[in-house]
């Protein structure tokens, strides 16, 4: 939906105003809940801008903390000002939305959008089905392979081990160590001992059958 913003015409100066929040939400009457809305839904205004810069900002250091927080070393060091930054932005994110419900007329509208995607997932169910078989069938070869080939002399002592071990043939590319002192990663898969820091690595088995 496009009109015109304030000042219509068609003048130097002026240039279409676009409507964020489809119109069956329901915009409501003048007053705080209008406000709201203005800022929230409508990009095109300072305030909406201000507000989509600053919610962008918000997201990307949520990420940051919960990466941070996946660091053994800063999450020895600072776990409690971590988990008090990923509460403060669940609280944040919370209330972000609860505003959005609150400022439109119609909020289970806007509440249908997220059910959209359960939706097209469950009309996909037959192709993502064939795809899983797909893949479990790829598996379930190679680990089967990987149990006549190598057999339980190397630790593949079952067919369902095997097929742990393709699985994570598959999925990763080298066996890595992270030091649990510096955090440093990359390690080569036999080093016993950090190459930043000089920690002793923590020790890793070979194929001892174990899942």
């Amino acid at each position: 939906m496009i009109s015109k913003g304030c000042g219509e015409g068609d003048g130097e100066g002026t240039r279409p105003y676009v409507q964020q929040a489809p119109a069956a939400y329901g915009k409501p009457p003048p007053g705080l809940r209008r406000r709201m809305y203005d800022v929230i839904f409508e990009a095109d205004t300072p305030a909406g801008r201000r507000f989509d810069i600053a919610l962008v900002a918000a997201i990307m250091a949520s990420i940051l903390v919960v990466v941070l927080d996946s660091v053994p070393r800063l999450h020895r060091d600072h776990a409690d000002l971590l988990g008090a930054c990923e509460w403060g932005f669940t609280l944040l994110f919370t209330a972000e939305y609860l505003a959005r419900l609150m400022c439109v007329r119609r909020p289970w509208l806007y509440i249908e959008e997220y059910t959209r995607l359960g939706e097209a997932l469950a009309a996909s169910r037959r192709k993502i089905l064939v795809f899983l078989s797909v893949v479990l069938m790829a598996i379930l070869i190679l680990g089967t392979v990987m149990y006549v080939v190598e057999g339980p002399k190397n630790g593949y002592t079952s067919i369902p081990v095997a097929m742990y071990w393709a699985t994570v043939t598959m999925t990763t590319s080298r066996a890595c160590a992270a030091c649990a002192a510096c955090g440093s990663a990359g390690h080569e898969a036999d080093a016993r001992f950090c190459k930043d820091c000089g920690a002793a690595l923590p020790a890793r088995t070979g194929h001892s059958g174990k899942i």
